[in-house]
């Protein structure tokens, strides 16, 4: 793991509160980062604006330089996430210029394509009009997509379109990840610090990413009893895991680094 990562995933899970050059050593030790390493990294991030050191040897992540937070956090909604589906309705948006950034935005929030610049996913999001439009700007959607609601397709094209989720695998992707998590409760507190401490990072960042770019499929398409489950467990697990680390954060530190790329 890059220190940059490192650090960037470990200051969003202090919030506004920061956490200490202490503790940020103490972790990155686990995942063979040096001392030196870790100096350096804080004063390039503080350097470029990323981090902003709150007093001597205490660093935050510095407000507005991370929309990825709050949409990964949204994990913790839920089923709220989503809203009934009138059958065969999407979303589409089209992308004129595609960039990387607009691939990564649509793929994170459900949506497909199949046809080069169009995206589409069911049009069952919380979300609405002017809310919705706001939220994928924010997340960095280029100006010049254009968003339609409530596209009607033909039970035949719907159905085509449908199979680019792959729900049969997605739902092996609960199973196995609650399977993961319960056996790691069970042994967590009897661990070794550091070995609790690197096991929690790690497998709560691949639970964290799952249900963060889950595309929350209406219950016509996909029972939503595994992914509940999962956010069940998650829930639990993240408390549990916040007492295995020295300076208690407000959420527990996962591995973030896959969500930006």
């Amino acid at each position: 793991m890059k220190p940059a990562n490192l650090v960037l995933d470990l200051l969003r899970t202090y919030g506004r509160r920061g956490t200490g050059v202490s503790n940020l050593m103490e972790t990155a030790k686990l995942f063979q980062v040096s001392e030196n390493a870790l100096r350096v990294t804080l004063t390039r991030l503080t350097g470029r604006g990323l981090v902003e050191k709150v007093r001597r040897g205490h660093y935050r992540l510095a407000e507005g330089s991370d929309p990825i937070t709050d949409f990964v956090e949204e994990w913790r909604l839920g089923e709220k996430r989503r809203r009934p589906w009138q059958a065969n309705h999407f979303l589409l948006v089209h992308c004129p210029a595609e960039t990387d950034k607009d691939a990564w935005v649509l793929n994170a929030t459900g949506f497909r394509s199949s046809t080069p610049n169009f995206w589409m996913r069911p049009d069952n999001l919380s979300r609405r009009s002017d809310e919705l439009r706001s939220w994928l700007a924010g997340m960095g959607l280029s100006d010049s997509s254009l968003i339609a609601e409530g596209a009607e397709l033909s039970e035949k094209d719907a159905k085509t379109f449908l199979q680019l989720y792959h729900v049969k695998h997605l739902d092996k992707q609960y199973q196995a990840l609650i399977k993961n998590l319960e056996a790691s409760a069970k042994r967590l507190e009897a661990l070794p610090k550091a070995v609790a401490m690197k096991e929690s990072f790690r497998l709560g960042g691949q639970a964290l990413q799952l249900l963060a770019k889950d595309p929350y499929l209406p219950v016509e398409l996909q029972s939503p009893s595994l992914r509940q489950a999962l956010w069940q467990m998650m829930l639990a697990y993240d408390e549990q895991g916040r007492g295995v680390w020295t300076d208690k954060p407000a959420i527990m530190p996962t591995d973030m680094t896959s969500y930006a790329v």
